[in-house]
């Protein structure tokens, strides 16, 4: 007998369905930042509501960076090496 209503998925489905922790369901359903609905006062997906999930979560890939150009190397400089300077501290009172 259908009625004609969409499967409805809780929170342990769901995250079945989307391989990822009840945690991560539950925290960015409360924080809006996935399509959820709330049925009787508990989270609940449909399989439309899982797709717009895992849609959202498409990531591109980044276009092709040029290389940085790399910096001058130090040069030896011929001679004798230079004597550091040295400074004393100001005297304590």
């Amino acid at each position: 007998m259908s009625t004609g209503l969409p499967a409805i998925y809780r929170v342990q489905d769901a995250a079945k369905a989307l391989d990822v922790t009840v945690a991560w369901m539950e925290r960015k359903a409360k924080a809006r930042a996935i399509p959820v609905r709330i049925i009787g006062g508990r989270y609940a997906w449909t399989e439309d509501d899982l797709a717009q999930i895992v849609a959202a979560s498409l990531q591109e890939p980044a276009a092709p960076t040029a290389p940085r150009p790399r910096k001058p190397r130090a040069t030896a400089v011929s001679g004798p090496p230079a004597a550091p300077v040295l400074t004393a501290r100001k005297r304590r009172r």
